[in-house]
């Protein structure tokens, strides 16, 4: 018989890989704490920070997570959209609070 450990799992992703499939499983593996970096609310100010990022698959990974916790009806992971905030992106504090209402 397996015990369970009760070991606290978090993690931190920019969700550029969190597909419906992935999103799905991350939901399902149990993991306590998500953390997703949303480090600009336009892709220009975005890539800034985030060099190579794209912007539109952060949202979409983001709305994945959001869509299958509650499809699942799962009380986790909680889940933090985490905005550094940085001289380029300073003037988006708002806009990012807005983004995350939105979405959950």
């Amino acid at each position: 018989m397996q015990q369970k450990k009760r070991i606290y799992t978090a993690t931190s992703t920019n969700a550029h890989y969190l597909t419906d499939e992935n999103a799905k499983k991350t939901i399902q593996s149990g993991l306590d704490r998500l953390i997703i970096s949303i480090d600009g609310t336009t892709q220009d100010v975005y890539q800034q920070y985030r060099v190579g990022g794209q912007l539109d698959k952060v949202i979409e990974g983001a709305r994945n997570i959001v869509r299958w916790k509650k499809e699942l009806k799962s009380k986790k992971p909680f889940v933090v959209f985490q905005f550094l905030v940085v001289k380029p992106n300073e003037h988006q504090v708002e806009d990012v609070k807005k983004l995350a209402s939105e979405m959950v």
